[in-house]
């Protein structure tokens, strides 16, 4: 809450049950409004019909499935539906399903299962055409983005009837809907077991029902397996306030960052400035036992001097250059020092060695582990367990596995392997391939960094790596990508023709260029090149000098 007095703040929600709390703590005025531009009405379905507050409403049964005839009803009045569910196999299930009962047929979208047929470069993507094609389509982070696009836009025009979709597109896209019908209220958490979704999840999702301008109405529209359950969803959900919303200010793995971040800025410069920042924060301003936030602070502040970030001399607090430089790069201090741990000493750079490290950090998600992925992790091991920076733990667990799949997908995308055998060999969608490399980008771009400070010699390649994970690319493409238009497709065409460097492309002129990419690209490079001709002649001419004295 230490802000600048001049500053205006206003902070929007519609899913959270304690607002005055947080109203409290900024110093704001607290506006309510329950008004939206549709009315909306909740209820469960069960059986024939679905409850509402305060009336019923007869559904026709047309299928044997429930979620189905609630699609079937809403597209009859002319409506559109989104259906969320638990995981994107049901999303892809129910979708499938949904475009069997629709069988919409019109060139609107033959013409979006086209696209989406002809940009396919999985199994999954042919499965979306072909349920495109008669009205239906799933939605979740395996699509690639063309994809997403795509099923967007066909929802938005009014072609594409009902959207199944994982939790991911309730609280990110505007995309409304006459019904939204909440199948799944569990899901499934590692260690726990099916647990209920939360109350402000629902009211995410929820919050989709109704398109302005379109809708008389919205319905959200949960499903109830038994008569008791009826009751039961609208006790937990329907009536139900959205959780308050609680601060992680004590939570050591959050605290570290910014109480560098306080250090490295000046903002605070002696331990009893950090704990007074720390007074004014939500987690203060709530209550919660000062006892436990001063310990996790010192806790924190012990971590940042034994990782030798920041040095302390009686009260007064300093960044060293190491701490500076990893608040600046803005990642977990704890990433910085698994990564600077494992690269002192490292003799020979390996990428998968670099990628398995920066895929071990906190800062990096890792791809679920199937049993199907044991037989990969365990044959590359076999043969190329001396590449990998980190010692690999006699108790190594599910962790180690995830980290190692996730780099060896990586690894596999820096060596060109096309998106379709990458997702088939590690069971993902494009566009988990695509959220691994945004992922990772960064923190390949601050272990260069970290290793110019105490890896010089890892330095070189991991700058070379940096660009090969952000376009997929080996080696022997890295001058081609440098251009702008130029992609790993197009460079590696530019490179089997002969064509892999600069001076090639410059000797070659743009009509030979044309004919493999097309002159409307070829024009675009050498626009590109026309400065760098003169700066090549320079140096082949001093190269030439320089070779009668050798």
């Amino acid at each position: 809450r230490h802000k600048n007095p001049e500053i205006q703040i206003i902070a929007l929600s519609a899913t959270i049950g304690n607002p005055r709390d947080l109203a409290g703590w900024l110093d704001a005025e607290l506006v309510e409004s329950d008004w939206r531009p549709v009315d909306l009405r909740e209820g469960v379905f069960f059986q024939d019909g679905i409850r509402f507050a305060d009336r019923d409403r007869e559904v026709e049964r047309r299928s044997k499935y429930e979620d189905l005839d609630l699609v079937l009803d809403t597209v009859a009045e002319g409506g559109q539906c989104l259906v969320f569910v638990s995981s994107r196999k049901n999303a892809e299930a129910f979708a499938k399903r949904a475009a069997s009962g629709l069988k919409i047929a019109n060139p609107v979208l033959a013409g979006y299962a086209d696209k989406l047929r002809s940009n396919a470069a999985t199994g999954m993507g042919r499965t979306l055409a072909a349920c495109v094609a008669q009205g239906a389509a799933f939605h979740h982070a395996g699509l690639a983005r063309e994809e997403r696009r795509i099923v967007e836009a066909g929802f938005r025009e009014g072609h594409i009837k009902a959207i199944a979709s994982t939790p991911t597109l309730a609280a990110g896209l505007n995309l409304p809907a006459r019904r939204v019908i909440v199948r799944d209220y569990l899901r499934f958490s590692a260690g726990e077991g099916m647990l209920p979704i939360p109350v402000r999840e629902y009211r995410q999702m929820a919050g989709r029902a109704g398109r302005p301008h379109l809708d008389p109405y919205g319905e959200a529209v949960l499903i109830a397996k038994s008569e008791e359950m009826v009751d039961e969803l609208f006790a937990c959900y329907i009536e139900a306030a959205a959780e308050d919303v609680r601060s992680r200010c004590a939570d050591e793995a959050v605290l570290c960052t910014h109480i560098l971040s306080l250090i490295a800025t000046g903002f605070a410069r002696e331990t009893g400035e950090v704990l007074g920042f720390m007074d004014g924060t939500f987690y203060a301003h709530q209550g919660e036992s000062p006892f436990a936030l001063k310990r996790a602070v010192q806790r924190a502040l012990e971590f940042l001097r034994e990782a030798e970030m920041i040095t302390e001399v009686g009260e007064w607090l300093e960044p060293t250059e190491y701490g500076s430089l990893v608040s600046r790069l803005y990642i977990d201090p704890r990433s910085a020092e698994v990564i600077v741990k494992a690269m002192i000493g490292q003799k020979e750079y390996t990428d998968i060695g670099l990628l398995h490290l920066l895929c071990s950090t906190p800062d990096m998600p890792t791809l679920f582990v199937r049993r199907d992925d044991m037989y990969l992790l365990d044959r590359f091991l076999a043969d190329h367990r001396n590449d990998l920076w980190m010692e690999i733990p006699w108790d190594a667990g599910e962790g180690f596995d995830r980290s190692l799949k996730t780099a060896l997908l990586l690894a596999d995308w820096a060596d060109e392997l096309g998106e379709d055998v990458i997702c088939e060999r590690y069971n993902v969608g494009p566009g988990d391939v695509y959220g691994m490399v945004e992922s990772v980008a960064w923190l390949v771009h601050a272990s260069r960094h970290l290793a110019g400070l105490f890896a010089p010699h890892l330095a070189g390649p991991i700058e070379e790596m940096e660009l090969r994970a952000k376009h997929g690319i080996k080696k022997e493409l890295l001058p081609l990508i440098r251009l702008r238009g130029i992609g790993r497709v197009r460079a590696r065409r530019l490179f089997d023709n002969n064509l892999g460097s600069i001076e090639a492309l410059l000797a070659a002129g743009p009509e030979k260029v044309g004919k493999i990419l097309g002159q409307g690209i070829a024009a675009q490079i050498f626009e590109q090149l026309e400065g760098k001709r003169d700066e090549i002649g320079e140096v082949s001419q001093e190269q030439s000098t320089l070779s009668r004295f050798g």
